[in-house]
């Protein structure tokens, strides 16, 4: 009766110790789930900080004022498309470069265009999400510059940001972006491709990007 006792009492003793080793696993995860939301927070503050500075300092540049629409009307369409403030919208997939399945990946980026002459150079951010298993969410702050030829805008892009995994093991990750691709300047919606190499290494994460681009 004794060693049954004791039997019963050690299984307690060991579930006890399993469910509270449950409960701080659980706390430590809500912890460092909240210490990334508030990451993402701050860098996403941070971006809009640049991009409103940005936006000023494109307000204070002196425009000709006797043969400004004249200027403006020889300015090629793909470089006017990319003149301040745009929008746009990426849904396409994501190859990892370890050769394990694809999936789909969506990204959604904002920039500021500013007139070099020839170029026009765009710092913004890029938010990307990848549906996954594990998922994985990242905010890139990127900078992009456009060679516009007429309507064809090519370009080159390249960011470094954060990148968070969710699931049983959250962790996170420094992103690094680099890529380029091209965008039709049509009336008022701009079409294009690009295709991106994006890696996070300390969550061991290494892919190709490939999405059309739907841009405003």
């Amino acid at each position: 009766m004794e060693c049954r006792l004791n039997v019963r009492a050690l299984y307690a003793f060991a579930s006890g110790q399993a469910n509270k080793t449950r409960v701080s696993v659980v706390e430590e995860n809500v912890r460092y789930d909240r210490a990334m939301i508030k990451r993402f927070a701050s860098l996403a503050a941070v971006t809009c900080l640049s991009l409103a500075f940005a936006a000023h300092a494109q307000s204070r540049r002196v425009q000709p004022l006797d043969h400004g629409q004249d200027d403006r009307e020889d300015i090629p369409p793909a470089k006017a498309a990319e003149l301040g403030f745009h929008l746009s919208i990426a849904p396409g997939v994501y190859l990892p470069s370890d050769g394990s399945p694809a999936g789909f990946s969506l990204s959604a980026s904002g920039r500021y265009g500013l007139d070099l002459g020839r170029w026009v150079i765009s710092p913004g951010a890029s938010l990307q999400l990848d549906l996954s298993d594990p998922s994985l969410l990242a905010v890139v702050p990127t900078v992009r510059v456009t060679f516009p030829i007429g309507i064809f805008g090519p370009f080159v892009q390249g960011g470094l940001g954060f990148a968070h995994v969710f699931g049983d093991f959250p962790a996170s990750s420094p992103m690094y972006q680099a890529g380029g691709g091209f965008v039709f300047a049509l009336q008022r919606w701009h079409l294009g491709l690009e295709v991106m190499y994006a890696t996070a290494p300390d969550v061991g994460y290494s892919a190709w990007l490939i999405a059309p681009i739907i841009a405003y």
